[in-house]
């Protein structure tokens, strides 16, 4: 098959592109810069836009004739998009909207990479948010992508992704969340999470194999992919040190009121992932053989 990509240089973007790749797909990303990674690749195409795809770019993929459309592109950081809320409308949504266009001039299928932060994650229900749950952004980053996935539910052929906190092993210089933990530890530095923060960790070979499944069968609507365990962040900072090796002595436990940020940490935004999985009949690693599988690839860098 034939991919255009958005967010090829991120960290998801990465995985995907190689993930592709391996599986002997053409991918043409879109992006700021070129990728380090596969520039070099036959299979593997660049045009380079920046929160709008202009004239010359629709004329390369008029070219490349592309058969699925994975965007994953965003201004990603909830910090930056408090600051700058200008400029996450205009990467997080009008980008979406001009990703659309090229999709449906193509008539091709699009997966959109959501977030499960489009819940506030104050009153989370038994099992997590399922797809039926109507979300409620309370952040200017959370707002940007539900009115993206307002965008895609209006295309014919499109498909909303919302994926929970994504961790796995480095990939070229893209760190992911588990770097700046094991960092620390490695140093014997003290680390402090939270113990009334709730996710559902995915682990991210695993995200990836969901959206290549999706881009294969190509359903349609909402669906949410997180991990199998919904996990606080001492928790899951816990099972790092035991799977790399490190004294869990270093974790300092704090709760969300002691370091207060803007925008305010969701409490729980766990998904409930279970219509999806019987979907594609998929079995996500839990966290333990996520962080094994984490731990090998690593000692291969």
């Amino acid at each position: 098959m034939r991919f255009v990509l958005t967010g090829a240089t991120g960290y998801l973007g990465s995985f995907l592109a190689r993930s592709l790749l391996q599986s002997r797909h053409d991918v043409l990303s879109l992006s700021r810069s070129s990728h380090p990674l596969f520039h070099k690749e036959a299979a593997f195409q660049e045009e380079f836009c920046d929160a709008h795809i202009a004239e010359e770019c629709e004329a390369q993929i008029e070219l490349f004739k592309p058969d699925v459309f994975i965007h994953a592109a965003a201004m990603a950081s909830a910090e930056k998009c408090e600051q700058h809320p200008t400029e996450a409308h205009r990467v997080n949504v009008s980008f979406t909207a001009s990703v659309l266009a090229a999709a449906r001039a193509q008539g091709a299928y699009l997966c959109y990479i959501s977030s499960d932060l489009v819940y506030d994650g104050a009153a989370a229900p038994p099992g997590g948010f399922a797809e039926d749950h109507e979300p409620l952004p309370r952040s200017v980053y959370a707002s940007t992508k539900r009115d993206a996935e307002k965008l895609v539910f209006e295309y014919e052929k499109g498909c909303v992704l919302r994926l929970s906190l994504l961790y796995g092993a480095p990939i070229g210089e893209k760190k992911g969340g588990l770097d700046w933990m094991l960092s620390a530890f490695s140093e014997g530095r003290s680390v402090t999470l939270f113990s009334d923060e709730w996710r559902t960790p995915l682990y991210v070979g695993d995200a990836c194999g969901i959206i290549i499944r999706l881009a294969s069968s190509q359903p349609l609507g909402i669906y949410h992919c997180g991990g199998p365990e919904r996990i606080s962040r001492v928790e899951f900072g816990t099972k790092v040190c035991g799977q790399f090796g490190y004294d869990p002595k270093l974790i300092t436990s704090c709760r969300r009121a002691d370091i207060p940020s803007n925008p305010p940490r969701p409490e729980d935004v766990s998904l409930n992932c279970s219509k999806i999985l019987s979907l594609l009949n998929y079995r996500c690693a839990d966290i333990e053989r996520g962080l094994e599988l984490a731990f090998k690839e690593g000692q291969k860098l």
